[in-house]
């Protein structure tokens, strides 16, 4: 069961500017400040929809860190936590989730919860029942090929092209995992990013879904 006050699942919507030439038709109305009993809300033309988080075209890559960091630090306490990013390709979903990562200002979810994950490490570093971290990150992208989808390793050696792809497997404790992916240790947010930053020479299509 999660922890007092955490939801199994929280869905959070972010909008971007809008585009005069592609968007100047659609007609949106945000609502982020309901009544104490509903969530806020979303409005399309005549359908309307609610969410747990909504951020507006205002909103700053530190306001989605503030929102994503409550579930980095649940991770930290040894619950399970996963953040992901879904959207059509130009909708936002690099820019929130990697940045700018050559301004701190602008950095995005995963390096922001990286430099949480080393914050939290170096305050539990010396301290009685701090215990021992290791901290591992691997990429993959899901690519779709005639409707086929296969996994490919992009911090693999050479090509990150593996015939046939990684396969996902099941594990003993009904847990998944994907079979023969690599892990690469990292001491620091700054060897995430240099890892990033390979991982995105080797994605088949840089920006879309990966």
């Amino acid at each position: 069961a999660p922890p007092s006050g955490i939801t199994p699942v929280r869905v959070a919507v972010r909008f971007r500017p809008m585009l005069k030439h592609r968007d100047s038709k659609i007609e949106v109305k945000i609502n982020l400040s309901p009544p104490d009993d509903e969530r806020p809300s979303v409005a399309l033309g005549d359908r309307s929809f609610a969410y747990d988080v909504v951020f507006d075209e205002d909103s700053t890559q530190e306001d989605i860190s503030m929102e994503s960091s409550k579930i980095v630090q649940k991770v930290m306490e040894g619950y399970n936590g996963t953040i992901f990013a879904y959207g059509v390709t130009g909708s936002g979903k690099t820019h929130t989730m990697m940045g700018d990562l050559d301004d701190p200002s602008g950095e995005g979810v995963i390096p922001r919860a990286a430099h949480q994950i080393f914050e939290f490490i170096a305050q539990k570093h010396g301290t009685s029942g701090g215990g021992v971290y290791m901290v591992e990150v691997a990429f993959l992208e899901i690519y779709a090929d005639g409707g086929r989808e296969q996994l490919f390793d992009l911090l693999q050696d050479g090509s990150c092209a593996k015939p046939g792809g990684l396969k996902v497997r099941e594990a003993a404790d009904n847990t998944f995992f994907v079979e023969d992916i690599t892990r690469k240790p990292i001491g620091s947010p700054q060897e995430l990013i240099e890892f990033i930053r390979l991982a995105q020479k080797k994605t088949t299509f840089y920006g879309d879904d990966t």
